[in-house]
């Protein structure tokens, strides 16, 4: 067997350190964001803070952005997007396709701008393509005729700001008309494709993960598709959280599933909605068909299993409506 000279196997211990490192950032930084997600959920704002300088003196997020952008030129998980959009004959399609991509670290699908109109956010973005947004706080459709947003309530919350901002020289209200297209503009853009993508994980209150999840229909076109991706871990060496959990909370939304991947690190989903809900009446009876698998039950029993679980607040769901 030949023998690689000496300082080959110093190059080769190098660039192994250099991944492991990598790595272990990408890890720890991730965990800490989870550990402030659920302290700031329970209140405690000190351990939120003293979370937050460890962070900040690994270089905070920024420093975690670049190491994930570094891994995903490795593999990007629009990859997955992609095959599960072309084996369904979802793209190439006659029409251009609205997608929205949260969680984005780059463009990803710059290749099919002929297929898909993609819009990214992130909530620390470092990419000019890339909307620095919170997808909680990213702006919900406007639907005439339907009771999920009336117009007036539209123009009563969101255009708001915009009379304080938007005034003619005189110092007079902006038109009517112009709030309206002001709403319309902020409330018009349903989605033909959502992707969560290593994204829920990253949330670390298990209710909001629920209703990140719960979002996504209230963003999409009815026959509309859901592409989720999360670390198998999540699914499969859970306590208290299987894949099968989280298929029923999906059609529960009104999803039905379309396909399963699963590799050696992650598990991708992608669902169609059905039946979007669009009402707070829905949103009870969302608990009626989720109340058995909404509290956490031991699932699989050994050591060293993680505690990842996925919970549906319907009061926050109900609230998301509220305040459209």
């Amino acid at each position: 067997m030949l023998i690689p000279p000496s300082s080959s196997l110093q190059r080769l211990k190098n660039i192994m350190f250099r991944k492991e490192k990598k790595r272990s950032i990408i890890a720890y930084v991730h965990k800490q964001l989870q550990k402030i997600e659920q302290a700031k959920a329970s209140g405690n704002v000190e351990e939120a803070a003293t979370l937050q300088a460890n962070v900040k003196k690994l270089g905070g997020l920024a420093a975690y952005q670049h190491f994930s952008l570094k891994s995903e030129g490795k593999f990007n998980t629009s990859r997955i997007v992609l095959s599960f959009l072309t084996k369904h004959g979802i793209i190439p399609s006659q029409k251009l396709l609205k997608l929205l991509d949260v969680g984005a670290l780059a463009e990803n699908y710059a290749d099919q701008r002929q297929y898909l109109d993609a819009t990214a956010i992130d909530i620390h973005s470092n990419n000019p393509f890339v909307k620095e947004m919170d997808f909680f706080d990213f702006p919900l459709p406007f639907n005439k005729g339907n009771d999920f947003i009336q117009l007036s309530e539209a123009k009563e919350r969101v255009v708001r700001k915009a009379k304080n901002i938007n005034r003619d020289i005189d110092g007079d209200d902006v038109d009517d008309r112009d709030e309206e297209h002001e709403a319309r503009l902020l409330h018009s853009k349903y989605f033909d494709v959502v992707c969560l993508c290593l994204v829920v994980n990253f949330v670390g209150d298990a209710s909001k993960r629920g209703s990140m999840l719960f979002k996504t229909t209230l963003h999409m076109k009815e026959g509309g598709h859901l592409a989720l991706v999360l670390p198998l871990a999540c699914t499969e060496n859970s306590r208290y959280y299987n894949s099968h959990l989280l298929e029923d909370l999906c059609i529960a939304l009104g999803y039905s599933l379309v396909e399963k991947q699963q590799s050696a690190r992650l598990i991708s989903w992608l669902f169609r909605l059905n039946k979007p809900i669009r009402n707070k009446r829905q949103v009870s009876q969302l608990l009626d068909k989720y109340s058995s698998t909404n509290k956490k039950v031991v699932v699989r029993k050994g050591g060293k299993r993680n505690n990842f679980f996925i919970s549906v607040d319907i009061s926050l769901c109900s609230s998301m409506l509220a305040s459209t």
